[in-house]
């Protein structure tokens, strides 16, 4: 195949003539060229959250048990909500991976999602699991921020930021004396969209991030992965 640069002069009436250069892949003297005013397909990924890593455990006696919930808001309407499932007999200086089926925070194990204009948002929250019902914490963690999703693109996204982290304290403030699971702490994962396309320029490529979250007397380090799908 050979690569070759084809000039074109166009006469219109009225106007003077127009010289446009083609870049054209020829190939038995086919000429190819991409569709005059193609759709750009908007990019997907897959954001999880793989693993985390115990520095102090909490004041509970004994091993943690530990996991996270998440809802994730990339736009007005678009939410993504769940938990990891609970890791139990977690040490000091351990490292855990959560389960792949359900720690995808965005898209699936075999899929991605866009995003939308605010960027990628989600809220994780990082629990000590005693005897509570997970799904019913998780579940007040989720009915929080439905609240505060219908929010995302009319104020500043710092300002989303500060009041997504206060409505889940208050959600978590509404189940003191009743929950035995200890919050540790609380995140937000932002990632601005035209970052996430020049960081990923192929389907394929990734990044790792983390988050250090400190409370109840432990300290833990989550960590994300973000891959370009499509």
């Amino acid at each position: 195949m050979k690569n070759h640069r084809l000039t074109v002069r166009l006469k219109t009436r009225g106007f003077a003539a127009v010289a446009v250069t083609v870049a054209a892949a020829v190939s038995a003297g086919t000429f190819v060229a991409a569709p005059a005013g193609a759709a750009v397909k908007e990019p997907t990924y897959r954001v999880e959250l793989t693993s985390f890593t115990s520095f102090e455990e909490t004041n509970e006696v004994g091993s943690d048990e530990i996991y996270a919930t998440f809802d994730s808001t990339p736009d007005v309407g678009a939410t993504q909500s769940g938990r990891t499932n609970v890791v139990d007999n977690v040490d000091r200086y351990e490292t855990h991976s959560w389960d792949p089926a359900r720690s995808v925070i965005w898209g699936s194990a075999n899929t991605g999602r866009s995003v939308g204009a605010s960027g990628f948002n989600s809220v994780v929250t990082l629990w000590e699991h005693d005897n509570s019902d997970v799904d019913k914490i998780a579940g007040k963690v989720h009915s929080a921020l439905r609240a505060v999703n219908g929010l995302l693109g009319d104020i500043p996204i710092l300002s989303w930021i500060t009041k997504a982290l206060s409505w889940v304290s208050g959600a978590v403030a509404s189940i003191i004396g009743r929950n035995h699971d200890d919050l540790i702490n609380k995140t937000v994962v932002h990632y601005d969209k035209v970052s996430l396309s020049a960081h990923l320029t192929k389907p394929g490529q990734s990044f790792k991030d983390v988050r250090i979250l400190k409370g109840d007397g432990g300290k833990y380090a989550v960590w994300l992965k973000v891959t370009r799908v499509s």
